[in-house]
């Protein structure tokens, strides 16, 4: 296949803004990797020098060019002022020539508003509806807009169901800060029926044996009207149990014997979670009978309760139904297994040989799989099922593919082995993520056809997991919580640019309380280039997102054959003290026999120790760590990454330290009830449009008895 990876560059010169041009005065580097390279890289300063790029034999992928610009040419002073490194609030300027000083104070606001609906995206409405979103902004609003269907309306507004009509709306809020931050925030709710809004019911006229019952509603038609029987699920028929840990959770289970297909059941829980906040939310699951998973029926609202209703098909076994209430991290699925055991300094020997002890739970990571679906189609199938058969035991709840899924783009047959290998993943329900190297986009070409075709948002938007996609998932992210901690998973595919880069800012920023993962196909070099193991996508991206985000702990890549460690810090709140470390990891086996051997990555996460140790397992060989090092070796390296910068080559085994919340969180219920609405109905009446009130005689009725109908 052509070579798209060499480039020539002539014509160096420096323009400014005045007219006047200036050549350069060097030309670099002469060597790359300890290659001499000044050859191909050709040192001349000389307008009509031809200079080559590229990642050939005795190529350099990047040119160092100096230009001297004479001093009658700089006429101006200033200094900028990154504010991204400042914390937000209220700072002073001191400017000083050396006789006289002069102090200003500004205020630096890098926080973007946040916007609270006030009801879930997606949620279905009725009767009343108050479009009331809730702003939080430090230091004030420029502007704020709020749209409902596309129109303007000043808020809290208030209008019912019957009003808006049947279908989709949707509620766009625009907000702009004093600083110029701003928040788009759209989302839907729907309206699924009109032909009745609901504005009273009740029972009246109530003897010993009789009652009526009644409704009053708005209605564009006479409507008939059913009236049920719905039955009080007693405090004897509900089982409450509690359980503790990062991620505590109430579980009721319902005894409902009589329960039959075409029943529902409704409930209704009060109380508070310490963890809830705008990314945090308690919520409803109830279990289902048929798929063993945990489906979401709910959300609290603001004042802290849920009002659910879920059939009894398919949620209700051997007359019980279970019910669990969670705060849990927006997408995520309930987590049920949250106590740590709680023991530290017990991996404080590990020499990567083995999987550590105790860890809670551990993310694969695969990359490169170009050689498996060209040639050795086996060994990727055989992989990706020994990942998903090990699941249980390893703990892994998540896997990343950092690209080069396919060794040419144009070869359908490359793409369908990939399909059948990464479908395994998705036939065993565990979620993954992917994004596209050189080699599956014809590199320069940007050919992302088959790409989207095979690996497409279609495919990933229904993992649980799934966050959103950057065109059609050339970048998507993903949120993985576990063990009471959120992660967002950020992927890019090859060819990154300004667009790329504030898509991802973007993201970050939006999750920043979570702890973020970079993937990336190019990042990190297997040899030592103008930035320590970084390559020209890497000193980019770091400099323009890692450094940006506070919650970035780790880039990891594949690209280059080998297996490297780098580490970076930074001073995120401008004290002058380099506080986060964020490790960036190369590792890529393609050039090993078989398109790899079958080496796989694993991040163990250990929460009590603060620890992420990572090796790399062969199932084909039976063999921990192509690279090997000893258990010296790797805590030296975590003791130079605590403190100072890290290049490390040829190493597959790694620890590092991250700093995870244990903090202990609660869940408080102040009152539950529930009952079912059964199908036996007990009456039918006319809803007359100009009465606007339709009622039922019920009689039979035994006294002192409580009766309950829907």
């Amino acid at each position: 296949s052509s070579n798209r990876d060499d480039y020539q560059v002539s014509q160096l010169q420096l323009k400014l803004p005045n007219g006047n041009t200036y050549l350069p005065t060097s030309i670099g580097p002469s060597s790359y990797g300890g290659v001499d390279t000044s050859a191909k890289t050709n040192l001349s300063t000389a307008l009509d020098a031809v200079h080559n790029i590229g990642d050939s034999n005795k190529w350099c992928p990047y040119m160092d060019v100096t230009f001297s610009v004479p001093s009658s040419e700089v006429n101006a002073v200033g200094v900028a002022v990154d504010t991204t490194k400042l914390s937000d609030g209220e700072h002073t300027l001191k400017v000083t020539n050396g006789t006289s000083t002069k102090e200003v104070t500004f205020i630096v606001d890098n926080t973007a508003p946040a916007v609270d609906m006030g009801f879930s995206d997606g949620a279905s409405l009725t009767g009343d509806i108050t479009i009331a979103p809730t702003i939080t902004e430090a230091n004030g609003m420029r502007q704020l807009s709020v749209l409902l269907d596309g129109e303007p309306v000043e808020t809290p507004y208030a209008t019912t169901a019957y009003t808006l009509g049947e279908g989709q709306h949707t509620v766009t809020v625009s907000v702009e800060d004093l600083a110029g931050n701003s928040t788009t925030k759209e989302s839907t709710f729907t309206v699924d029926d009109i032909s009745m809004t609901l504005t009273d019911a009740g029972a009246r006229d109530i003897t010993y044996s009789s009652a009526q019952l009644y409704l009053t509603a708005q209605s564009d038609s006479a409507t008939s009207v059913t009236f049920y029987k719905a039955q009080k699920i007693e405090t004897a028929d509900i089982q409450t149990g509690t359980s503790g840990g990062l991620l505590p959770y109430l579980q009721y289970t319902l005894s409902v014997p009589d329960a039959a297909d075409g029943d529902q059941l409704r409930v209704n829980w009060d109380g508070t979670a310490s963890g809830a906040d705008d990314a945090h939310a308690t919520t409803m699951f109830v279990r289902n009978t048929v798929s063993g998973a945990w489906d979401e029926v709910a959300v609290a609202g603001a004042d802290g309760s849920i009002q659910a209703c879920f059939p009894v098909t398919d949620h209700v076994a051997d007359g019980q139904a279970l019910v669990i209430v969670q705060c849990t991290a927006e997408s995520a699925l309930p987590d049920l297994d949250t106590v740590n055991d709680g023991i530290t300094g017990n991996n404080s020997g590990w020499d990567g040989t083995t999987a550590p002890d105790n860890y809670d739970f551990s993310f694969a990571w695969i990359s490169d799989t170009q050689g498996y679906v060209q040639r050795y189609q086996s060994h990727f199938l055989q992989m990706n099922q020994w990942i998903v058969d090990s699941a249980e035991a390893l703990k892994i709840k998540y896997v990343m593919h950092t690209g080069d899924v396919v060794d040419d783009w144009d070869a359908i047959y490359q793409w369908e082995n990939a399909d059948e290998a990464m479908k395994i993943f998705e036939d065993a329900g565990l979620p993954y993520g992917v994004l596209g190297g050189n080699h599956d986009v014809a590199s320069g070409l940007n050919d992302y056809a088959n790409y989207v075709k095979y690996f497409g948002e279609d495919r990933v938007k229904d993992q649980s997991c799934f966050g959103g996609s950057y065109k059609n998932n050339l970048g998507h992210y993903d949120l993985v919580s576990e063990n009471g901690q959120d992660f967002i998973i950020v992927y890019m595919s090859w060819n990154i640019y300004e667009e790329e880069i504030d898509w991802m800012n973007q993201v970050l920023a939006q999750y920043s309380d979570r702890k973020a993962i970079l993937c990336f196909h190019a990042y990190t070099h297997v040899n030592e280039s103008m930035d320590g193991l970084l390559d020209y996508f890497g000193v980019l991206v770091r400099d323009q997102v890692v450094a940006k985000n506070p919650n970035v702990f780790a880039v990891l890549n594949g690209h280059y054959s080998g297996a490297t460690y780098q580490t970076v810090r930074f001073d995120d709140d401008g004290d002058g003290k380099k506080d986060r470390t964020v490790y960036q990891i190369c590792t890529d086996y393609q050039s090993l026999s078989k398109g790899g051997l079958q080496y796989v990555k694993f991040l163990y996460f250990d929460l009590d120790n603060d620890k992420v140790f990572i090796n790399s397992y062969s199932p084909y060989l039976d063999d921990y760590n192509y690279y090997d090092a000893t258990a010296d070796d790797l805590n030296a390296l975590a003791t130079a990454s605590s403190t100072g910068v890290v290049n490390k080559q040829d190493i597959d085994a790694v620890i590092l330290d991250v700093d995870f919340s244990l903090d202990p969180q609660t869940i408080l219920e102040n009152s539950f009830s529930a009952e079912l609405l059964t199908d036996e109905v007990l009456g039918t009446a006319t809803l007359g449009s100009a009465t606007g009130s339709a009622q039922v005689e019920v009689t039979g009725l035994e006294a002192e008895t409580g009766y309950r109908w829907y």
